[in-house]
């Protein structure tokens, strides 16, 4: 019974340490993103058709795209790159900064949290020895991890600006660009995907496949992105409220609202982060081994006393084996 407890205790430990390093890895990602966005993502600025309009400077034009809108102002098509606006779009006005409307938002954080309380449930591997608090190690690879994801939104987020040039990676992928709407919706699948998925690359120290997870947390993760896929799609909570008056006034009618993304878009997004995700998962292997190797707050001390300690334990199990078949002869 003893045994027994020691053993649940140093698994609950571990799920512990599993779970701070996921919640603050997608904090750093949500909050940094978000951060970085807001003051240095002018959606505005991408469009050159948009910036040099005239006439209501923060109000988009009717056309249905960009170059349309250039070659009504007498600009040149080809620098007209950027995004679209769709026909449901049209006279709405463009934020001066990029953000996801609230409700997006919440809906994140609420699958977030039905992602984290399946952690308790997770398969570990109980320490051979009694473990302690190691927060500096734990933060620095929570931070590492997040980082990388942030990054990895901050491009995302700069190439659905600028898919309407050809040469944008998402033109690549044979999608078609995107609409500001769905830029929204993109950013809101990516940021989506990188939460549930970093679960896999928190939970151990080595690739995300040494130790399979379990059934719930599995289930967990599938669930919450097999939503945010469909939301991506789909977006259940739009509602759109555009004046004509408004705009003949050149009043701005900022609409945050997310437009559907194509199949295309989707696998774009699923195929981006998933390579990101893995890029992610290696970093985080190369980050403890450079904590191993520098011995950061006895991080390889513990490791090795740990080995010993398993090493010790199989010598006197062996000895012990050896011994009740010596006797059974």
């Amino acid at each position: 019974m003893i045994v027994d407890a020691i053993v649940v205790s140093r698994c609950i430990f571990q799920r512990m340490k599993n779970y701070v390093i996921y919640r603050v890895a997608c904090t750093i990602q949500l909050l940094l993103f978000f951060f970085v966005a807001v003051f240095a993502f002018q959606p505005n600025a991408y469009d050159e058709a948009f910036k040099e309009l005239p006439a209501h400077p923060n109000v988009y034009p009717l056309p249905l795209t960009n170059a349309s809108a250039a070659a009504a102002a007498g600009l040149p098509t080809d620098k007209a790159y950027g995004f679209r606006m769709s026909e449901a779009e049209w006279g709405l006005g463009i934020p001066e900064s990029f953000k996801l409307p609230v409700i997006a938002l919440v809906v994140i954080v609420i699958l977030n949290d039905a992602t984290i309380i399946s952690i308790a449930y997770d398969h570990v591997a109980p320490s051979a020895l009694p473990e302690r608090w190691n927060l500096p190690v734990l933060f620095t690879v929570a931070g590492w991890i997040g980082g990388i994801a942030c990054f990895s939104s901050l491009l995302l987020l700069h190439w659905a600006l600028n898919s309407e040039d050809p040469s944008s990676p998402i033109r690549w992928f044979g999608a078609d660009s995107l609409t500001y709407g769905q830029v929204v919706a993109m950013m809101y699948l990516k940021i989506s995907l990188s939460d549930w998925w970093t679960i896999f690359a928190a939970r151990t120290q080595g690739p995300f496949y040494s130790r399979a997870p379990s059934k719930i947390v599995f289930g967990a993760a599938s669930f919450a992105t097999f939503f945010s896929t469909i939301f991506s799609c789909v977006w259940p909570f739009e509602h759109k409220s555009f004046s004509e008056a408004l705009y003949l006034a050149g009043v701005e009618q900022p609409d945050e609202q997310l437009i559907g993304l194509s199949s295309a878009h989707v696998a774009f997004a699923w195929a981006y982060t998933l390579i990101w995700f893995l890029l992610q998962d290696g970093c985080k292997i190369g980050m403890y081994k450079l904590l191993h190797h520098y011995d950061v707050c006895d991080i390889r001390t513990e490791a090795e006393r740990n080995a010993e300690r398993v090493a010790k334990n199989k010598a006197i199990l062996n000895q012990l084996d050896n011994a009740t078949a010596t006797s059974g002869v």
